[in-house]
């Protein structure tokens, strides 16, 4: 993490403790958050094992479980679960994906390059990230929260439009995502050069795009259901955050690949062609 997104980071922290803080002494989130708090701190532990891993296991695991405990604990409509369900359905996703990924032999390379940066870590960065990436997750549970708290017990005769709308966005995140890693690693199998096929073809980064679309969806489809300024304000913390990793993250990777592929005359003209992160409808 770099520059802006680096200093986004205490900015982001700072105010998701004033917001907790005013919330709870408003009675707006209740004790039910500090035990949440204390499992989405005592998940991101992992960061202590590997730094990295808080960014993959440690983002799935808090997504899941945080999620399955306001489900568990407000038993709201199936139509109120939407989102707590589609957040788990990333969570697990995810938790599948990269434990598949972080088992295979090809990623032997990457995985002790992985172990040598969490290791070469100073201790105090980590306990750093383990703070901040603690209250990350928690806060990106909060749409959810507003969610299934208030929907009411008896039901809507219609499902509300930005529910309806965000769920939509998460869904489709979910089948681009699925789909751009099976494109990549269907093509890795049998190459070892940069992936130009299926979804890569419209952006070279599907995946981060995907993510981009999840968050989005995440914050609107609380929309409804956020009763103060604050409210929208906690709510978008965590994507708003997440969205900028993603941005940063796609211009890291065009970095990378630049270096890796910078006398591959095929990839300079994909490059020229296939745009980063956005898409491009019209020639």
């Amino acid at each position: 993490m770099e520059g802006p997104l680096r200093a986004l980071m205490p900015v982001c922290l700072i105010s998701s403790w004033l917001l907790f803080y005013w919330m709870y002494n408003q009675a707006v989130i209740g004790p039910l958050y500090l035990y949440l708090l204390l499992l989405s701190q005592l998940i991101c532990l992992i960061t202590f094992v590997n730094f990295v891993h808080v960014f993959t296991f440690g983002y799935a695991g808090a997504t899941l479980s945080l999620n399955a405990i306001l489900l568990l604990y407000y038993q709201p409509p199936l139509m109120a679960s939407l989102i707590s369900i589609m957040l788990m359905l990333y969570g697990a996703r995810l938790m599948i994906f990269q434990y598949r990924r972080y088992n295979n032999p090809s990623y032997a390379q990457t995985r002790a390059a992985i172990k040598d940066a969490s290791q070469a870590m100073p201790f105090f960065v980590k306990i750093i990230l383990w703070v901040f990436t603690s209250w990350n997750y928690l806060f990106y549970s909060l749409a959810s929260y507003f969610v299934v708290s208030r929907y009411p017990a008896e039901g809507l005769l219609e499902l509300p439009m930005a529910l309806a709308f965000g769920v939509i966005l998460m869904i489709v995140d979910l089948v681009m995502e699925t789909l751009a890693d099976a494109q990549k690693q269907a093509f890795k199998a049998t190459s070892r050069s940069f992936c130009n096929i299926g979804l890569y073809t419209s952006c070279r980064h599907p995946n981060y795009l995907g993510e981009i679309i999840f968050v989005v969806g995440v914050f609107v489809a609380g929309l409804d259901f956020y009763q103060a300024w604050y409210e929208y304000l906690a709510a978008a913390i965590s994507p708003f955050y997440l969205f900028a990793l993603m941005v940063d993250s796609a211009r890291r990777g065009d970095i990378k690949k630049d270096q890796q592929y910078s006398s591959d005359p095929a990839y300079q003209e994909y490059k020229k062609t296939v745009p980063s992160l956005w898409p491009k409808f019209s020639r």
